[in-house]
């Protein structure tokens, strides 16, 4: 994991300087983020492939361990990438249907983008959705494991935690949410920042979840002796054995 944890600092470091590009354009000058930020662009083409990877990884944590709610992380994961590429719409030139080209927004293949969702009062918009779920997973599961009674219910369930030492993707998607509410700067291209920032924490997040598993799975080769076990002086072995003799 000491690569993995090398890897999480550059990644960071990426990810504070998109978003610092992004604030400074958003402010200053929209035009570079318009030719830079666009639909099917790096930004969202890296969070599709990363959501992928977090669904291939959850799923092979649910191979491995046959806990169901790796599968539900895999789906969920599964889910988002699907929405982000409008399930590859445009990669596959698909017209949108007549009938739910009347209700999405942007005449889209996908869910998070019908009208109701903006426009029925009671259901709450799919960014709030989006950011229940992202507060849910990296701040409010990580925060209440640290107390005793959340604890024991994560362990009697073996529900998987988002790990406290990726806290940092947390913070990042805060102060983002933060400037976007305070600044008057909410829009498409910091949202992007948002997504980046929640697609990294998900393949963290299943990354060392893989780790947990195959950890528990496989046993260290070398163990301590049992001390129960009185020491007799012999060795043996499949090809040889030998015996010493104790004064």
């Amino acid at each position: 994991m000491k690569y993995i944890n090398a890897f999480y600092y550059m990644l960071i470091a990426f990810l504070v300087s998109f978003a610092s590009f992004v604030f400074y354009f958003e402010i200053n000058d929209k035009t570079i983020l318009k030719r830079y930020i666009v639909e099917d662009g790096f930004s969202e083409n890296i969070t599709v492939v990363l959501y992928i990877l977090s669904c291939v990884i959850f799923l092979l944590s649910w191979h491995n361990k046959k806990n169901n709610f790796y599968l539900l992380l895999a789906l969920l994961c599964f889910f988002i990438a699907g929405e982000e590429l409008s399930w590859a719409q445009r990669i596959f030139n698909i017209e949108t249907p007549s009938s739910l080209n009347r209700i999405n927004i942007q005449q889209e293949i996908n869910l998070h983008n019908l009208t109701l969702f903006s426009s029925d009062p009671v259901i709450p918009s799919s960014q709030r959705i989006f950011n229940g779920m992202m507060a849910l997973f990296f701040l409010v599961m990580p925060i209440s494991n640290l107390f005793k009674y959340p604890n024991k219910l994560f362990l009697k369930y073996d529900i998987p935690v988002y790990q406290l030492r990726w806290m940092s993707i947390t913070l990042l998607i805060l102060i983002v949410r933060i400037l976007q509410k305070y600044t008057n700067h909410a829009g498409y291209f910091t949202d992007e920042v948002v997504e980046l920032s929640a697609s990294v924490g998900f393949w963290f997040y299943s990354i060392s979840e893989l780790d947990k598993c195959l950890t528990k799975t496989n046993p260290p080769l070398i163990t301590a002796p049992d001390s129960s076990i009185p020491d007799t002086g012999r060795l043996t072995s499949t090809t040889a054995s030998y015996e010493t003799e104790r004064p």
